[in-house]
């Protein structure tokens, strides 16, 4: 007999339902199942039936019912005088069947994550509604086995959801858990699983939200903080713990085809990178060095607790970018760097992390350079590079890849054959290897070296040609050419045959195509592919079909991105399409296309600032800066000024919403060369690059006298948007000069404009200088919070992350907390270290330290924010907030009694900082240091702080505290 108890009482044999009476005859039965196997009296048993309305006849009654139930069950129903129980042994009982498979679903939590969520999920598919359903109301029996088994389906959830967690599927259990957690509210396992299924979905500032939605919970209802295990993860998210995510981070690239073979070369190169710190893989172009090194970055993902970091060189056409392009890598651009090398020896310098540099060959030099400097800054740094040429860096071991294997005789199953067939199948899918094409398939891959792309070019034809006649192909066009260079000579003719060949095979409009697309830098979408295919002669609307061909054609690669298509050529095949298309004489003309279409991208982008698609702009921008910067080279060396500077406003607001101060000062300068008669607003919106540029780059009297002259031009043009953005970055830098007055004036300007032409978002810039200047001023902090409060309202309209975080949230948790309101300031700190990129978070870090946990007493969580932020701030040279952060730690140590470290933290801050920073009170504890040391000790201690190289600093702070 089979007995279900959780949902509706329903009893079954040989298939058949039991009829077991009405519902107080039901109520019995539900009864005596859940004491089983234990006795019930009479009198209990008319207690749970009836309760206080019993009637005068209930014993006969419940007899009865135990009469009809012993005829329906038989000799289950065991009586003994007045009590009664049901022996239930020999059946299927589900709330027993459930328990027996909650134990084993949790025995294998932990060693085998699978079966533990299948025998989970079967465990809790036994449930059908509330254990009993309505014959629990009003029984205190029933209810409390319904409880419990309640309370045990819940364990069971939460087991499910850790190894759904575990496995990868977080995604997946989030709406389940925003249920559950308003169903049961102070289950904080259930809070703690939804954090974390957010914060790996990529959504931390929800999970940082729900940290806080759980604590105010338990304040308002219970009086209870949350749990220190609640907390220890609110912190490990909020500073961004890699060990919480299932793999460590990575940007290694998606390949459209699958990867064969090659199984021992993975397995060396594996083994190489463990043991040395520098690899290189070297080796012929078209010899599988980038799969080589991308599929060594996933065999070796889970030791780099920090990440594996793809780094393509291919596009970097000078030495000195070399640095900066792994620092875009590693999205480190968005604040200022005179010396991109220092900043990521910074940034790595604790870090477990791989970098793969690949295509280094062209700045083999500037590569050995930069990996000599991080390798010695930081030790758990480890290099995987791929180039044509060894580095011939100290220290490099030298991985000398190889063809595929290749059959000795005329059949058999190497890697090479392998490859060729499986992408011949792909584009022809009744392709078969066979007894009789075997040979030929063995002759291709041995006349090809073995190498990848070569073979991956020859297969794709065969949807037009037999293994026999791509052979044929391949012997005549060998022939053509000469091997008596040595090995690696041989290999490079053996790939530029393959490619003569492959192109030859092209019909002439897709040569046509494929020569013109060879321009682009980055992978690029149809609309790009138009702007340089449009001509007089092509305007027969192939274009996309063209593009299709040389995709099936593996001339040009396809890949998904942001839910839509991009290409790129290989950099070997754009190098061969560049030299078509110099010798076709059409080089300048498919150049001035490419200008025209990125520049008037960032004309579009100049002209949807401050509105709610700027941002969309940014980042389409983004996705081709290489591109963007090539047709900017180009337009400055071939267009009238005024053509260049056309691009100039969405210029300036690009690199400043990039943070790259570097390209903005260069490119700035160049535009500003011969542009005297230009639109004034064109001519300020390219000092207003060189302004940004040299300020961010510490050049403050360039900074000053670029802005002057942007203010000068504006006022003889209407260009509003250019104006409000030079008056914020005037009224910043007002701020840092304390001069709240200053700031004051440069927001009402600001308001005063937007209200003139009758705009509304941009206000949000305006608000924000008015709220600063009260705040740090020292005014009505009242006043600030609500100028503030708008400005949050507006900057988020209208989509600025940046200024969001730093001119909205930041203040609005240093008004909250210089109001006494802590648990404001930290909702508040704690959205902001999520938005404006690594250097805004790592201020908000601080933030969060200063005007929230440390005032509420959380010393030890203070201390783990300003460490974490200093750390990162410093690795992007933010040295005011790196200081910001040392003074903050300073003031921890006093608080612990650590004189000496808090002397030399504040000695380190010293003098470094803006002034008005002395009206916040975060000096006060100087004078308790001094008395503590006496004056002549402090001042030496601080003094050797305020000395030190700024990297030694954080070196030093950010170890165990030791006053010895």
């Amino acid at each position: 007999m089979r007995i279900k108890i959780l949902g509706p009482l329903e009893l079954t044999d040989d298939g058949g339902t039991l009829t077991i009476g009405g519902p107080r005859q039901q109520r019995v039965l539900a009864c005596l199942l859940a004491a089983a196997p234990d006795f019930l009296t009479v009198d209990r048993l008319i207690d749970e039936v009836w309760g206080e309305d019993a009637p005068a006849t209930a014993a006969h009654v419940i007899s009865t019912y135990i009469s009809n139930l012993r005829k329906a069950l038989g000799s289950r129903i065991r009586s003994d005088g007045r009590r009664h129980r049901i022996d239930n042994s020999t059946d299927e009982v589900d709330a027993a069947q459930f328990a027996e498979l909650l134990e084993l679903g949790r025995s294998l939590l932990g060693t085998d994550p699978s079966r533990a969520l299948t025998v989970l999920e079967e465990a809790l598919s036994l449930w059908s509604g509330r254990p009993f359903a309505e014959l629990a109301d009003d029984s205190p029996l029933l209810q409390r086995r319904a409880d419990q088994l309640a309370e045990m389906r819940l364990v069971a959830i939460e087991c499910r959801q850790s190894v759904q967690l575990e496995l990868g599927l977080h995604e997946q259990v989030i709406p389940e858990l925003q249920t559950l957690t308003q169903e049961h509210p102070w289950r904080e396992q259930l809070w703690q699983h939804y954090m974390l299924a957010l914060y790996r979905s990529g959504r931390q500032a929800e999970a940082l939200r729900v940290g806080i939605d759980l604590r105010d919970i338990l304040v308002e209802e219970l009086g209870i903080e949350p749990s220190p295990t609640t907390r220890n993860l609110e912190d490990r998210i909020l500073l961004q713990d890699p060990t919480l995510e299932l793999l460590p981070p990575t940007n290694l690239p998606a390949f459209a085809s699958s990867f064969l073979g090659r199984a021992r070369e993975v397995g060396e190169i594996s083994k190489s990178v463990d043991t040395d710190r520098l690899v290189t893989l070297v080796g012929v172009g078209g010899v599988g060095k980038t799969r080589l090194a991308a599929e060594a970055g996933r065999v070796l993902i889970e030791r780099f607790a920090h990440g594996v970091w793809w780094v393509d060189l291919a596009s970097v056409a000078i030495e000195a970018s070399v640095a900066m392009k792994v620092a875009e890598a590693l999205d480190l651009t968005d604040q200022p760097v005179a010396d991109p090398a220092t900043l990521l020896a910074r940034y790595l310098a604790k870090r477990q992390t791989l970098l793969i540099l690949d295509n280094c060959e062209h700045v083999a030099e500037s590569v050995a350079g930069l990996a000599t400097t991080l390798l010695e800054a930081a030790p758990g740094l480890k290099i995987l590079a791929t180039s044509r040429r060894p580095l011939m860096a100290p220290g490099e071991t030298r991985y000398q890849v190889p063809a595929m294997a290749v059959p000795l005789t005329d059949y058999g199953a190497s890697d090479a054959e392998r490859l060729f067939c499986e992408r011949a199948a792909r584009v022809d899918s009744g392709f078969t290897p066979t007894p009789d094409n075997a040979a030929d398939i063995a002759r291709i891959c041995r006349d090809l070296d073995g190498l990848p792309l070569a073979i991956e070019m020859a297969a794709a034809r065969a949807n037009l040609l037999t293994p026999a006649q791509i052979a044929a192909h391949l012997d005549d066009r060998f022939r053509l050419l000469s091997t008596d260079g040595g090995a690696v000579h041989g290999r490079h003719t053996s790939l530029a045959a393959a490619l003569d060949w492959s192109y030859d095979l092209l019909p002439p409009e897709h040569r046509w195509l494929f020569d013109r697309l060879s321009i682009f830098r980055d992978p690029f979408d149809l609309a790009a592919c138009h702007s340089v295919a449009a001509s007089e002669e092509k305007a027969d609307g192939s274009t996309a079909s063209a593009l299709g061909a040389l995709v099936n054609a593996s001339m040009v690669t396809a890949t998904r991105a942001d839910g839509s298509m991009r290409y790129r050529l290989l950099d070997t095949l754009r190098i061969y399409g560049n030299d078509h298309l110099a010798a076709g004489g059409t080089g300048d003309v498919v150049a001035a296309r490419h200008s025209r279409y990125f520049l008037s991208m960032a004309e579009d982008s100049g002209r949807a600032r401050m509105t709610p698609g700027h941002a969309a702009t940014v980042m389409a921008l983004g996705r081709s800066d290489d591109d963007l910067l090539a047709a900017l080279d180009w337009s400055l060396a071939n267009d009238e000024r005024p053509v260049t500077l056309a691009a100039a406003p969405g210029l300036a607001q690009y690199w400043f919403r990039r943070g790259d101060p570097a390209a903005a000062l260069q490119y700035g300068r160049r535009m500003l060369e011969g542009a005297e008669h230009a639109a004034p607003h064109l001519q300020a919106a390219a000092r207003a690059c060189v302004g940004f540029g040299a300020q961010l780059s510490g050049d403050f009297e360039l900074a000053m006298s670029a802005m002057g002259d942007t203010m000068r031009l504006l006022h003889q043009s209407d260009d509003w948007k250019t104006m409000v953005w030079a008056l914020q970055a005037q009224g910043t830098s007002a701020m840092f000069a304390d001069d709240p007055a200053g700031a004051a004036r440069a927001g009402a300007a600001i308001l005063d404009i937007c209200s003139d032409n009758n705009v509304t978002l941009p206000r949000a810039y305006g608000l924000g200088l008015l709220g600063q200047a009260e705040f740090f001023g020292g005014g009505d902090l009242e006043g600030a919070r609500k100028y503030l409060e708008e400005a949050v309202t507006l900057f988020r309209a209208m989509g600025d992350e940046s200024a969001l975080c730093i001119s909205g949230l930041v203040l609005q948790a240093g008004v909250a907390g210089m109001q006494g309101d802590f648990a404001a300031a930290e909702r508040h700190a704690v959205e902001a270290t999520t938005l404006g990129g690594p250097g805004w978070e790592a201020a908000a870090l601080i933030v969060l330290a200063i005007h929230a946990l440390h005032p509420m007493g959380q010393l030890d969580r203070a201390e783990r924010a300003l460490l974490e932020g200093l750390t990162r701030t410093h690795e992007r040279s933010i040295e005011f907030w790196t200081r910001t952060g040392l003074l903050m730690l300073g003031r921890i140590s006093a608080e612990r009694g650590q004189w000496k470290r808090a002397a030399r933290l504040h000695g380190a801050a010293r003098g470094r900082l803006p002034a008005w920073s002395r009206t916040l009170g975060f000096w006060d504890s100087e004078p308790g240091i001094r008395a503590a040391l006496d004056d002549t000790e402090y001042e030496a201690i601080a003094a050797s702080g305020e000395a030190a190289d700024l990297d030694e600093l954080v070196r030093w702070a950010t170890e165990p505290a030791d006053e010895s």
